[in-house]
């Protein structure tokens, strides 16, 4: 016997039909306490109605967070039936962690799917104030492993079927990182400063008001944890002449292809950079540095960036940065990919967000390479590469990555977070903070359960 998904979900349903239409009819109650006062100001009545604002209408407002509540324990616990549900997705307990681990995975197996919510990134923007010149990047895409935060008392956890997924747990909301400590006056790490997380004024759960995020998260900037991943990711040390330490060279020459540069402008941070020279003939250069199965997380994203600088007019050589090893092999977002004619003259800010093999390769190493015979007598250069797991909060991933001026306290980031979002999906975010298997067109279990 298999669980009957559309029996379930025509039960669970008809709750999140009464759930949104107490949100609804919430909404409505400000205007009508305004035509109550108004229509009892037209005869001078207003004592007769005195304490309809605010004590009647908050304890309306009150009652309809009360009755969405109870809906959310009635949808609870319409899941935990033992017979219909638990037992049918092979669920060892009753709670609500098992529950939803079990049945994601029964829903995949089934090809059982809801109504996706298509979420999007805004742009972001610096604040005019802002005194470093670095910037935040946020993503959406998920991990196997990473908690994703919270969210007015809903916890929303992980799911190792979450892999690669675009996230389904945002909401629209502004959200802003502000610099609260830094290498000017509270001895951070340059590169490493402090930055607050946050959203839109959160409300009570299951409330009836906008809801908001609130503090979300303390993160720190990419270059603060870059050392434990990636050695000498400034090319600062050259102990052998143009050989960078902790880096090995696969391909090309040594002083002909790859160099140190201490040329101004020609290094982006510090007081070195590493040069590629293409020469006409030579097929590849390349260079790797080894990481072991203890350096990374398995099914941990991370967030991989670099500054980039070329030439003019280079007709030919592709560059890439990804991590190589047996079996391996980077998705398309996964990597910096640039072909010659794309590769920008003035510095850059590249970057790629990876979610680590479930099994690390021994051979595993983050490779850099310009292939595809590159130009005579044309230059590359590379500088400031920094590595960090990506923090997670409120259904996203943000990473905040320097320039070439430090970050300053109250330095300011901001970006918007939209979704349009399915309707049973939004009941699933709101009450349990979980999102189930989806897709954007013809779902096995459609909205119409639930208007």
């Amino acid at each position: 016997m298999s669980i009957n998904y559309a029996n379930v979900f025509a039960d669970v349903g008809k709750l999140i039909k009464y759930y949104n239409q107490f949100y609804s009819d919430a909404g409505s109650l400000s205007g009508y306490v305004n035509a109550l006062e108004t229509q009892f100001a037209t005869y001078q009545q207003e004592a007769a109605i005195a304490g309809l604002r605010p004590t009647q209408e908050q304890s309306w407002l009150t009652n309809y967070v009360n009755r969405r509540q109870t809906l959310a324990g009635y949808a609870l616990a319409r899941l935990q039936d033992p017979t219909t549900v638990l037992t049918q997705i092979n669920a060892v307990t009753s709670d609500q962690a098992t529950l939803f681990l079990r049945l994601i995975e029964q829903m995949v197996s089934d090809s059982e799917t809801i109504n996706r919510s298509a979420a999007s990134l805004g742009s972001v923007t610096a604040a005019s104030a802002n005194v470093g010149n670095g910037t935040a990047l946020p993503t959406l895409t998920l991990d196997s492993i990473s908690s994703l935060g919270s969210r007015q008392g809903v916890t929303l956890p992980s799911h190792h079927l979450y892999r690669g997924l675009s996230s389904e747990l945002v909401i629209a909301e502004t959200h802003t990182a502000i610099c609260t400590a830094d290498s000017f006056y509270d001895g951070t790490t340059e590169g490493g400063e402090s930055f607050s997380w946050f959203g839109g004024y959160p409300d009570v759960q299951n409330g009836v008001g906008t809801e908001g995020s609130g503090s979300i998260a303390t993160i720190q900037a990419i270059h603060g944890q870059t050392s434990q991943y990636i050695a000498n990711a400034d090319f600062e040390s050259f102990s052998v002449a143009n050989t960078p330490d902790s880096w090995t060279v696969s391909a090309g020459t040594v002083g002909t292809n790859i160099l140190q540069t201490t040329t101004s402008g020609k290094f982006y941070h510090g007081a070195s950079g590493l040069q590629l020279v293409g020469d006409g003939t030579t097929a590849a250069i390349t260079l790797i540095q080894s990481f072991s199965a203890s350096q990374v997380k398995a099914g941990q994203a991370y967030c991989v960036t670099c500054r980039l600088l070329a030439d003019a007019s280079i007709g030919a050589g592709t560059l890439t940065i990804s991590f190589t090893g047996t079996g391996y092999t980077a998705g398309s977002t996964e990597k910096i990919s640039i072909a010659h004619g794309s590769l920008p003259t003035s510095w850059t800010l590249e970057n790629f967000f990876v979610n680590m093999p479930l099994e690390i390769p021994s051979d595993f190493a983050l490779t850099v390479t310009w292939s595809g015979t590159p130009s005579n007598a044309k230059n590359l250069y590379l500088d400031d590469f920094g590595m960090a797991p990506v923090n997670f909060g409120a259904g996203l991933g943000l990473m905040l990555v320097r320039g070439s001026t430090p970050f300053a306290r109250n330095d300011k980031f901001t970006f918007a977070t939209s979704t349009t979002e399915g309707v049973v999906q939004k009941f699933m975010r709101q009450v349990f903070g979980y999102m189930l298997p989806s897709t954007a067109s013809s779902p096995s279990i459609a909205d119409s359960v639930a208007t």
